[in-house]
């Protein structure tokens, strides 16, 4: 018991100290500045409403997918870097507690970011008198995706922190992991055939990046969630999970 109140208190600690940082309440006033400016880059066009939302989660998941990847550089790669994880294997906390307290503390961000996006979207589209025409379930699919796709963003982002150790190469890393497979995936995943939306799944198709935005991508074509994305995510970051897991009991930290 004494064990678990340990844990759960380093969770806490963790999340109030990434959620009090200036890096996280600055990222949540720019997704917020960044929501206007997505939607009027659609609005006045003939486009309908369901793609000026596509748009929407289109930047916010570009954006949001780079700077969780800092996020976790500063508060995990920067740790190896510093060798202040050092501190924390002093305590009771076994190094599977330390690194799923750590993942926790991540995770419980992209409910925040999601929260702030919703927000954001109900006021613009409230304002702008076409809430009603938001298809929700549509809408519902891309959250779920965004979600997953961060959240596979941090487990991956957790292992290049074990294997680099070091927070200026793992941000480039990263950066070029997110934008490549997901520019990729918008020029090459979705091609017509006799009138109907084809998906092709090209070989970058398991990376986070690619399934996002082919998620996207055919949403947007059929009007239909492909929810072959959904489970390609979770398995991907259930993998990269566990992986982390594995490699951050056998990493070398002391020093």
């Amino acid at each position: 018991m004494a064990r678990r109140s340990i844990f759960w208190r380093f969770v806490k600690d963790e999340l109030i100290r990434l959620v009090k940082g200036t890096d996280f309440l600055g990222f949540l006033g720019i997704s917020a500045l960044m929501l206007p400016f997505s939607f009027l880059s659609t609005h006045g066009s003939s486009s309908p409403v369901y793609e000026q939302t596509m748009s929407v989660f289109g930047l916010v998941g570009l954006i949001a997918g780079v700077f969780f990847a800092y996020l976790v550089s500063q508060g995990f790669a920067k740790e190896f870097e510093k060798r202040t994880l050092n501190i924390l294997l002093t305590t009771p906390l076994s190094r599977s507690k330390i690194f799923i307290g750590k993942l926790l503390s991540f995770l419980l961000l992209v409910p925040i970011l999601l929260v702030v996006v919703g927000i954001g979207l109900v006021i613009i589209y409230a304002a702008d008198g076409v809430l009603p025409a938001i298809q929700l379930g549509l809408t519902s699919y891309l959250f779920l995706l965004l979600a997953l796709f961060l959240i596979s963003i941090i487990a991956f982002s957790m292992v290049v922190s074990i294997l680099l150790k070091k927070t200026g190469t793992m941000i480039i890393v990263m950066a070029i992991y997110i934008f490549i497979p997901m520019t990729l995936a918008g020029a090459i995943g979705v091609t017509w055939e006799n009138g109907e939306s084809r998906v092709s799944y090209p070989i970058n198709f398991l990376l986070p990046g690619s399934l996002y935005e082919l998620g996207i991508s055919t949403l947007w074509q059929a009007l239909a969630p492909d929810w072959i994305f959904i489970v390609s995510q979770f398995g991907f970051l259930t993998i990269f999970i566990l992986l982390g897991l594995v490699l951050f009991r056998r990493a070398q930290i002391w020093g």
